[in-house]
């Protein structure tokens, strides 16, 4: 996606927005991980305009399509840390990280046993300095670190908290490693389950956006709300043009309410439009507002997740657009002109809103 958006210097009274991207599925990430990186530079986009925005990228596959994931978020104004949990930060990822001069953090062992990998200053090892704490802050400081976003809190008495224990972490490789065994770019119950947790073990975010297949994704939001978001409101929504027609990844954005801001119909109607024409038009505006105030209302109320919030929203897009287009047994728009948002509850339910568009 090519931005034609100029942002604006982050207002410096306002605490970075940190955003975990989860890419879970187990293909390159210039492959379905792309949906969930157009999103998130979207969205990065708008947040960038009045804060700093970090990018945590928690896991990939491949190292295909980082040059392009760079300079979209850099050109959005992002700074990108790129981590692992789960065995994927291979030699050629790390190469390209270093080469950018962003700052690569693995706890998988999948680098050279040292504290520091030798020749490359931006890539560290947390497994290998579990033990070592101020070794981690001293060298951080050195390269011009000061706050790292994947740190729960401080760092000295931290790192062995954020560093996973052998066992979970071969069991993530593991999952990762039967998933690309069977499919390509597939995922199995289970997966996206033991991937997230030690995802929100390793990295403290205010916001997680994710890309995965169907299936599990109601228990990786049941994951990351126990991992230690209180009550978050997800905003699980897939604005799709033309070229995702015929996609089965829900790209997901989970967030506390706070993180958009005074306006948040403004915020998601801003990104939307970035998703699909480039331009707003009233079909959007009105799905938005609805899809905010219904999620507003059911945060208030402690109803996500129960069904509920999945009636509303439906009652209202239908009334305000008149497009409803639903396969009753597949449960995807029949209509291939359209842009849709998606919900998954907690429950597993799930809802198409569609309107017709350009």
């Amino acid at each position: 996606m090519t931005s034609t958006t100029t942002t604006t210097a982050p207002a410096a009274d306002l605490a970075p927005l940190r955003v975990g991207l989860v890419a879970t599925n187990a293909g390159p990430i210039g492959g379905r991980d792309s949906h969930a990186i157009e999103v998130l530079t979207a969205s990065a986009e708008v947040f960038a305009t009045d804060r700093e925005v970090i990018v945590e990228i928690l896991r990939v596959a491949a190292a295909d399509d980082i040059d392009r994931v760079i300079e979209q978020m850099t050109n959005a104004g992002v700074t990108v840390v790129f981590t692992t949990c789960d065995g994927t930060l291979t030699q050629d990822i790390v190469e390209h990280v270093a080469d950018a001069g962003l700052l690569a953090v693995t706890s998988c062992a999948a680098l050279p046993a040292s504290p520091l990998t030798p020749g490359s200053r931006n890539v560290i090892d947390l497994a290998s300095l579990s033990d070592h704490a101020q070794v981690l802050a001293d060298h951080l400081s050195d390269i011009g670190v000061s706050a790292p976003a994947f740190l729960r809190s401080t760092l000295v008495g931290d790192v062995e908290r954020s560093c996973l224990d052998t066992e979970r972490r071969l069991a993530a490789t593991h999952a990762v490693r039967s998933v690309a065994s069977a499919s390509f770019g597939g995922i199995v119950e289970g997966a996206d389950d033991v991937i997230l947790t030690n995802a929100a073990e390793l990295v403290a975010a205010d916001a997680f956006v994710v890309c995965a297949l169907p299936g599990a994704l109601g228990e990786a939001i049941d994951t990351i709300r126990t991992a230690g978001f209180a009550q978050p409101v997800y905003v699980p929504w897939f604005g799709s043009s033309e070229r995702f027609a015929d996609t089965t990844t829900d790209v997901f954005i989970l967030a506390p309410a706070s993180v958009f801001g005074d306006d948040p119909s403004a915020d998601l109607k801003a990104v939307f439009a970035r998703l699909t024409s480039g331009e707003e038009d009233a079909a959007d505006a009105v799905i938005a507002d609805a899809f905010v105030s219904v999620i507003q209302a059911a945060a208030a109320s402690g109803s996500i997740g129960s069904g509920a919030i999945e009636r509303q929203l439906l009652v209202q897009a239908e009334a305000a657009t008149g497009v409803l287009t639903i396969d009753a047994d597949t449960r995807r728009p029949i209509n291939r002109n359209y842009r849709v948002i998606e919900m998954r509850g907690a429950t597993g339910s799930v809802v198409d809103i569609t309107s017709t568009g350009s």
